[in-house]
């Protein structure tokens, strides 16, 4: 049984997407099915899915364009694309865009289920890197090795994607155009302070190496990497990581336009070891769960904006 595995599937072949839909539901997972690729992207803008199926095929906007938008919203997300035509472009190009799979219709539903599965259960590495032949050559050893990897091209997008979505480790390149790894690395820990990250160079920079063991970093490795001491690196990050995360408390949401109530409420459940995001608009709350899981949203009931009963049901969509 899967408890609290988000699923999402994506078809217009209405039969299939409710057979596909009932047996995971029968699993344990929590299912949502659209019908179509921009119902889908609405979708994940206000809900966070560990899977995701999306057809190849569909009207409108085709699985390829809705995978590439899903991406950018849940870069977390493990996307399998679902097709009837092996030799058709678009599965070329959902591969080279970094889905998970591609299964084929009419399928085992035994395979897909363990596809899921195995998804579910891979550690999520987060490379970044300006230079896309490192990229592409460590996300193929990453893969080889059992793990899911999203690329990130500079320190802009890493910390977008770090804002999104909750990664394993992060392998974070110092010298970067731009923002470089010191300065995305301490963007990352302002709000992902648990997140372990490891630096990468190829240049002899001792400064920048210290500065970033300094802010946060676990170690740092030098290129070309040497892939056993990264895949030793990584373990011990990831084992780190659980063991904080084990003893780490509830992350709350508290929405209110009283500042002074806001401030007293968090300083109760902050002294409890509560992880504590404020704002004083529902408009502001709904943008915070966007960005990320709360476990508890604490919200007034009357608020300038938006009820607490509005704001209760657009935080469960």
């Amino acid at each position: 049984m899967a408890k609290n595995v988000n699923l999402l599937i994506v078809d217009d072949d209405i039969s299939l997407l409710e057979t596909i839909g009932d047996v995971f539901q029968d699993r344990g997972y929590n299912v949502a099915m659209v019908e179509d690729g921009r119902r889908a992207i609405r979708l994940v803008s206000r809900r966070y899915f560990d899977v995701i199926l999306i057809d190849i095929r569909m009207p409108g906007i085709n699985g390829l364009e809705t995978y590439k938008e899903v991406k950018k919203i849940i870069p977390t997300a493990a996307v399998i694309m679902m097709t009837g035509d092996s030799k058709e472009e678009l599965v070329k190009k959902a591969i080279e865009e970094g889905a998970y799979a591609v299964i084929y219709k009419p399928f085992n539903v035994k395979r897909v289920i363990k596809l899921v599965e195995e998804a579910v259960k891979k550690p999520v590495i987060l490379i970044v890197d300006d230079r896309i032949e490192d990229r592409d050559t460590l996300r193929d050893i990453l893969v080889d090795k059992g793990y899911r990897a999203v690329l990130a091209k500079d320190g802009y997008e890493a910390v977008g994607f770090a804002q999104k979505g909750d990664f394993d480790v992060i392998l974070l390149d110092i010298r970067m155009p731009g923002m470089n790894g010191v300065k995305t690395l301490e963007r990352i820990k302002e709000f992902r302070p648990e997140t372990g990250v490891i630096m990468m160079t190829a240049y002899s920079m001792e400064e920048f190496v210290e500065e970033s063991l300094r802010k946060g970093a676990y170690t740092c490795l030098f290129k070309p990497i040497d892939v056993e001491k990264m895949i030793e690196a990584i373990q011990k990050v990831r084992d780190l990581t659980r063991k904080f995360r084990e003893e780490e408390h509830a992350e709350i949401l508290i929405v209110d336009d009283d500042a002074n109530y806001r401030e007293t409420v968090a300083d109760i459940l902050e002294d409890e070891g509560y992880r504590i995001t404020k704002v004083e608009t529902g408009i502001a709350s709904i943008e915070e769960v966007k960005k990320k899981f709360f476990d508890v949203v604490l919200a007034d009931f009357k608020l300038a904006d938006i009820t607490g009963l509005e704001l209760a049901k657009k935080s469960s969509q």
